[in-house]
């Protein structure tokens, strides 16, 4: 019962932030949910799964990582088809190769690449505060053997956490990219997007982690999601959405 009560809450909090995201992107059917489906697997699925591959042993050979990592496919294109069938726009469609078009010329082919840049690079000294702050609360939980839980060496986290910060930029870049709305509401989706689908919803419905931990991680993401988002809309969203 505390299992299925737990999957409920994280599906109405997930179902209200993609919810309110597809509402706003008024294009093809197809384009909505691919849009929303690459989101959703990464920031869900493949991010969460590099870092435990990494951080845990939950996740012990690469076989296993490409197995979930298939599983976490399926699932979330089952979400994505679900949110793209449910949440319709009501605006009049627009055309995705005419946006794109006009996006991507708002910006030199050089600012682009600089941006990219420090979308990716710019995740791991955000990670990395409001990591040392929690660190006295959740070393000795990695300390505790029967937990299988690890903290690999610096020379893994520092290139890890950039991956991951390029994988949240492939990610969000797309759909940043298409939201017409005022910027204050392009974090807001971004932000939110991030932290339930990244760490709310997979820490409500996994019994794996002890509640404690999962409390400090969570607000340490919490922290990580706010002011990323702030970094990635600062970089990505379109000139006309911030008036």
């Amino acid at each position: 019962m505390l299992s299925a009560l737990s999957n409920l809450i994280a599906g109405i909090f997930l179902a209200l932030v993609l919810g309110l995201l597809c509402s706003q992107l008024s294009f093809m059917r197809t384009i909505r949910i691919g849009v929303v489906w690459l989101a959703l697997f990464i920031v869900q699925e493949f991010s969460n799964l590099v870092e435990a591959y990494f951080f845990t042993t939950y996740v012990p050979t690469i076989h296993l990582f490409f197995a979930a990592s298939f599983v976490g496919l399926l699932v979330t294109l089952v979400e994505a088809l679900l949110a793209g069938l449910l949440f319709v726009s009501g605006k009049v469609r627009r055309s995705f190769r005419i946006e794109t078009q006009a996006y991507l010329r708002q910006r030199s082919w050089h600012s682009w690449i600089l941006r990219l840049m420090f979308g990716s690079l710019g995740y791991f000294p955000i990670y990395f505060a409001f990591g040392a702050l929690i660190s006295p609360f959740v070393i000795p939980y990695y300390q505790n053997p029967s937990l299988n839980l690890r903290i690999p060496s610096f020379a893994v986290i520092v290139p890890l956490e950039f991956v991951r910060g390029f994988l949240y930029v492939l990610a969000l870049f797309p759909l940043i990219a298409l939201l017409r709305v005022q910027r204050k509401y392009v974090y807001a989706g971004t932000a939110s997007l991030l932290y339930v689908a990244g760490a709310f919803v997979p820490f409500l419905s996994s019994p794996a982690l002890p509640v404690e931990l999962r409390i400090f991680h969570g607000l340490e993401i919490l922290a990580d999601c706010l002011v990323y988002g702030v970094a990635l809309v600062y970089l990505f969203a379109p000139k006309r959405s911030s008036t």
